[in-house]
């Protein structure tokens, strides 16, 4: 080689060499010596200008200096640049400072090591007053409870009674509550709301006298006796005698009682009062 072709080697070997010191500086992924391609990833060599020349083929990997790739720790998966999260319980495992903590995860224990936040313990969470919280690896989510809908943050109530979801006797009302319902039988029913069943009022004889009870579903009637009138269970005797309506012999007197009437066969007659036959003076 000649003296001159020396000096010019050289020379470039000494500006690449300067130039690959101030992309270590920068923090970038530094070349091999003399490389002018920062772009590659080529591994640091010692024949630069055989390399540029492409008189040598170079290595497919990338050296950083001064940055090193960041490290992650949190959900137990080993992945590319996560060497920290290798899920053992070594001094610093997952902690270092080197190691970059996933959303979701803290560092604990000692030796330290990556465990998951449960959000649904912390302050964190936002789930709405109606949800349930469930904790998830690295999060957690949010459900309404029954009786409510909603996506978890915010829940409204479902009305069971106005969308026919209740099961309540057709004899029962149902009243809506925030995230439930309740079962009332009706007035006259008797049960859990669910099951209703009559209540038999005549049984405790509520009719005044002279009115008859009458049972029906949820309810009852009194309805006057013969020989009473009235209404809604008022009822008042009929005098018989007196309106004409007594079926009594000729021969007989008429005696208004509660609820009828009597018939005697008057003096010189026998009878049961309705036929009566004369017998004279004895």
């Amino acid at each position: 080689m000649s003296p001159t072709t020396l000096r010019t080697s050289r020379l470039f070997s000494h500006l690449s060499a300067a130039f690959a010191l101030l992309l270590a500086g920068c923090g970038v992924a530094a070349t091999e010596e003399g490389d002018l391609d920062a772009s590659t990833d080529e591994s640091l060599g010692t024949d630069e200008a055989a390399l540029y020349q492409g008189w040598v083929k170079a290595p497919r990997e990338v050296v950083y200096v001064g940055h090193p790739a960041p490290q992650f720790c949190g959900d137990g998966k080993v992945k590319a640049s996560e060497a920290c999260d290798d899920g053992n319980h070594t001094d610093g495992d997952g902690c270092s400072q080197s190691c970059t903590i996933e959303s979701g995860y803290a560092c604990a224990g000692n030796p330290s090591a990556c465990a998951d936040i449960d959000e649904c313990t912390a302050p964190t969470a936002v789930c709405g007053k109606t949800a349930i919280c469930q904790n998830l690896p690295g999060s957690y989510s949010c459900n309404c409870k029954a009786g409510f809908e909603g996506d978890g943050l915010t829940c409204s109530d479902v009305d069971e009674c106005a969308l026919g979801l209740d099961a309540c006797s057709a004899n029962a009302l149902c009243i809506n509550r925030p995230g439930d319902h309740a079962c009332l039988c009706d007035a006259g029913f008797t049960g859990d709301g669910i099951t209703c069943t009559d209540i038999d009022e005549c049984a405790s004889n509520p009719c005044h006298d002279g009115a008859v009870c009458s049972n029906n579903p949820g309810g009852f009637k009194c309805l006057c006796a013969e020989g009473y009138e009235g209404a809604d269970g008022a009822c008042t005797d009929v005098d018989e005698c007196a309106d004409g309506t007594a079926a009594c012999a000729p021969e007989a007197s008429c005696n208004n009682t509660d609820g009828g009437y009597e018939c005697t066969c008057r003096e010189y007659f026998k009878g049961d009062g309705f036929n009566c036959e004369y017998v004279g003076k004895e």
